[in-house]
């Protein structure tokens, strides 16, 4: 029987996911607010603002309801994305991964 995510982190070799909590949040507007990474290609929605602009867009947007949305780190910590999981259907065993968002690297 398939069962939704449960919150425990998956951890890989480099990188590691954690559901998207409170103290993440903050960490995104770097992420939200780089320039390039909207001339990059990403247009799932719009740039952030400021902190503030950047907190209401990942409440709206990235937090919303039916979603499951996981911080990407590097196995140090550090945040490096965001991927979401949306229209779970455990019945017919299918998801929609999403709406995912790298930052640059330089």
């Amino acid at each position: 029987m398939s069962t939704s995510p449960d919150g425990r982190p998956l951890v890989g070799e480099w990188v590691r996911l954690d559901l998207l909590a409170d103290d993440g949040i903050d960490e995104l507007y770097p992420l939200l607010s780089d320039p390039q990474v909207y001339a990059d290609g990403y247009v799932m929605h719009r740039r952030p603002v400021s902190v503030e602009d950047s907190r209401a867009l990942v409440a709206s947007r990235f937090l919303a309801a039916g979603r499951v949305v996981y911080a990407i780190r590097l196995v140090d910590g550090t945040l490096v994305g965001t991927s979401s999981l949306l229209e779970i259907d455990l019945a017919n065993e299918s998801v929609h991964l999403g709406a995912t968002l790298y930052g640059r690297r330089w």
